[in-house]
């Protein structure tokens, strides 16, 4: 069936409305364990704890960028509360390069913190200049201890000035750190304040620029070359009446309050009593006074238009709300409300939206080929957050930049905005980007006893129902805080499907099977579907619920695109080919097995679960005990309803005997030995109550409170229930009522070994063999 068929016939058959349950197809995917365990250690850079680390580098480079030239002018003796600082601040740096092999960095859209990339990238960027600079810091504090420690002579001392003059190379962290304490900065600051920023690194930047003059004009006076014998440091300080005192004689805070001041004065043109004295520091004076020329004018054009563009923001705020309450006068809006409407306006004005590609009027001149590739950039990581178009893009990327160009586009919604009403018509699908959201479905528009309010986190997809049917909304999304929304059209979506055969094909299954998972979505089995979520439509489930050719061109772009060459690849590869191994990748490109499984809770009047407690194989000396619930596997090209109403039928159960409670959905992860690739369990544990009780299609065996071994160390009880049998496949499986205690404890080591011992009376007694079915 073509998806154009699918969706336009999708409304004879029902009217698809309704509260969902669990689509973890529509929830963004935290794939892999490897993923898991990575984003235990890597720094997430947009975390407030990478935040505080960044302010912490700050003041570290702060005190660098400080006292080391200071300490190298005035030659501080590397000692007390200096040498203490100085050697944390080694400490610090050395563990900043093992911080930057574990930080998370944005491209293409997404948050990339695997640290094979994290280590690359650090490795080809920041490491060797990270590197060179702790290496200097350390080389420089080692030779001022050594010389500390031995026989003041010339040669230890020059060692010891060259020591000091290598932590100046450590001051390169500046433009690193700097950036990205900005950078920082600039995210969690509104708008408003960015002009305030703006100066402030301004002001900063001149201080330090005046602060490392002073140290250098200082310096030359005190080590520099004298052709005329004088030093500008040399002058007498005086006092009136005749007394003076030699400059060199005052305390080194007058010392370099006098160098800072002769510094500003030179950057700002002003004037100052001190004067050179050498043709050095005549030289020196020169360059800084060009430099100040030059430095004076940019800091003063700089700050004026920072200040002029955030006087003209405000004037345009200010004259906005004029009129805001100029309208409210002549309209004669009462008080209550004209305040609440200006406080909303205010709060609106003062926070400036993404840019969106119609408020950038230069990318009208890039050509198509360009912007299609920029388009790409944008949206690519986006659509790796859902399984099937993951898919997509790593099968066709020139259909995928086509994809990104034609059907998808991005918008900011404000606090308060709605982004869909309930009743309303819908042809898109979204992704929650950034920000808080709220779901609300009530009584009146949604077939829910209560109003229910859902909160909805980023990379979240809603409304994908509305890309496999004709949707209407059944719930209202409203924004919390300011939010960034990607919408993919349907209509848009559609032509693009049939230029690739094999995405086509595999779309064509994928849709049919959401479709049809949308029509079981009602009880007793299921609960019904909204905009938020659609039950049982987890991409991992849809695709072991597809045909046998789906999933093996699923399974082999996987195993095409994955970062590393499984254990095992040939055997892995022939499984694939046969359809006997379903592998995906995760959104970080992580090779996956995927095995999904549906046991069933199913209680009876009394509170009683049924479980099955083992297995026993023809011919087997002993049965094998397992206290688990009873599962079920959805079989190549069978809906996930289909399943479950397979599986009751071999208890002789049809869906009006059993009420669905709720559909409880856990991940397991484990390394698979045999190939060295995480597989995930998919387990979509569904909770039903009997209504009333109809015969199990099972064979009553005994009562095993008579048999129960004794000689079990430790042993809980004895298991006094009936036991059930039924023969499944080549097996027979055993299967039993149990309280919720009772059966918690069979399900622990200790548990399984009574259980073991108790299971194996029946093959001493016959039971097992002489009971027939």
């Amino acid at each position: 069936m073509s998806l154009q068929r699918l969706r336009s016939g999708s409304s004879s058959k029902r009217l698809i409305r309704g509260p969902g349950a669990s689509n973890s197809g529509n929830r963004s995917e935290s794939d892999g364990f490897c993923w898991k365990r990575m984003a235990c250690s890597i720094m997430d850079p947009n975390s407030s704890a990478y935040m505080a680390y960044s302010l912490a580098s700050l003041l570290v480079l702060v005190h660098d960028l400080l006292f080391v030239p200071y300490m190298l002018a005035w030659d501080v003796a590397l000692e007390g509360a200096f040498l203490v600082s100085t050697f944390i601040c080694c400490c610090f740096w050395t563990v900043d390069l093992g911080v930057g092999f574990i930080t998370g960095y944005q491209t293409h859209g997404r948050l990339e913190l695997r640290l094979s990339y994290t280590a690359h990238r650090y490795l080809r960027t920041w490491f060797l200049p990270d590197l060179v600079a702790s290496a200097s810091d350390w080389f420089g504090l080692v030779l001022v201890m050594t010389d500390s420690q031995t026989s003041p002579t010339l040669r230890l001392l020059r060692y010891a000035k060259i020591g000091k003059s290598l932590r100046l190379i450590g001051l390169v962290r500046m433009t690193r750190v700097v950036g990205v304490v900005g950078d920082a900065l600039g995210k969690r600051l509104p708008e408003t304040r960015h002009a305030y920023l703006q100066c402030c690194r301004t002001v900063c930047g001149m201080l330090f620029v005046n602060h490392l003059v002073s140290c250098a004009w200082y310096a030359l006076g005190r080590m520099g070359p004298s052709d005329t014998g004088m030093r500008w440091i040399e002058v007498v300080i005086d006092h009136g009446n005749g007394v003076g005192m030699p400059f060199l004689a005052s305390n080194h805070v007058h010392q370099y309050i006098t160098s800072f001041h002769w510094s500003v004065s030179q950057l700002t043109l002003a004037g100052m009593d001190v004067m050179a004295c050498n043709s050095a520091e005549r030289v020196f004076s020169i360059v800084c006074l060009v430099m100040g020329l030059i430095f004076g004018t940019t800091l003063v054009s700089s700050l004026s238009a920072s200040m002029m563009e955030h006087q003209m923001a405000r004037g345009d705020q200010m004259q906005k709300l004029r009129k805001l309450s100029l309208f409210l006068r002549e309209n004669e809006v009462s008080m209550g409300v004209a305040a609440l409407v200006q406080q909303q306006a205010k709060e609106r004005i003062a926070m400036r939206p993404k840019l969106q590609e119609e408020d950038v009027s230069a990318l009208q001149l890039l050509s198509n080929d360009l912007r299609k590739t920029l388009r790409y950039e944008r949206f690519s990581g986006h659509l790796s957050a859902h399984g099937f178009f993951r898919f997509w893009v790593d099968t066709d990327h020139f259909l995928a930049k086509e994809l990104c160009t034609d059907a998808m586009e991005s918008s900011t919604l404000r606090p308060h905005d709605d982004l869909f009403a309930p009743g309303a018509s819908c042809g898109k699908a979204h992704l929650l980007v950034s920000g808080q959201a709220l779901y609300t479905q009530a009584p009146e528009t949604a077939p829910v006893q209560v109003t229910t309010v859902s909160p909805v986190r980023e990379r979240t997809w809603l409304c994908e129902a509305a890309l496999w049917s004709h949707w209407a909304h059944v719930g209202t999304l409203k924004a919390e805080v300011l939010c960034q929304v990607v919408s993919l059209s349907a209509e848009r979506l559609l032509p693009l499907l049939g230029r690739h055969p094999v995405i086509g094909k595999v779309a064509a299954d994928y849709s049919s099977k959401f479709h049809q998972c949308i029509l079981d979505a009602c009880p007793p089995l299921s609960t019904w579907p909204s905009d938020l979520e659609v039950p049982s439509t987890d991409y991992s489930e849809m695709v072991a619920a597809m045909d046998m050719d789906s999933r093996v061109q699923v399974s082999r772009c996987a195993l095409a695109q994955s970062t590393g060459r499984p254990k095992s690849f040939v055997r892995l590869r022939s499984e694939v080919m046969e359809g006997r191994c379903m592998l995906m990748t995760s959104a970080q490109g992580q090779l996956q097995r995927v095995v999904a499984v549906m046991p069933m809770r199913m209680e009876n009047s009394r509170g009683e679960v049924l479980a099955e407690l083992g297995r026993w194989e023809a011919g087997a000396p002993r049965v094998r005990a397992c206290c688990q619930l009873p599962a079920v596997k959805a079989q190549a090209g069978e809906a996930p309803g289909e399943a479950l109403a397979r599986a009751l039928l071999k208890f002789r159960l049809q869906p009006e005997h059993v009420e669905l409670l709720c559909v409880e959905r856990l991940v397991e992860w484990k390394e698979s030995r045999e190939y060295g690739v995480q597989t995930k369990y998919l387990r979509a544990v569904h909770h039903f109550r009997l209504r009333r009780s109809p015969p199990l299609a099972l064979a009553t065996l005994a009562t095993l409170a008579t048999v129960a071994c004794a000689d079990v160390p430790g042993a809980h009880e004895p298991l006094s229930a009936p036991l059930y049998k039924a023969t499944r496949d080549t097996a027979t499986v055993l299967y039993a009522w149990l309280d919720p205690a009772k059966l918690e404890h069979y399900a622990t080591p200790m548990g399984e070994r009574e259980l073991d011992a108790q299971l194996g009376c029946l093959l001493r007694t016959d039971l097992l063999k002489s009971t027939a079915l």
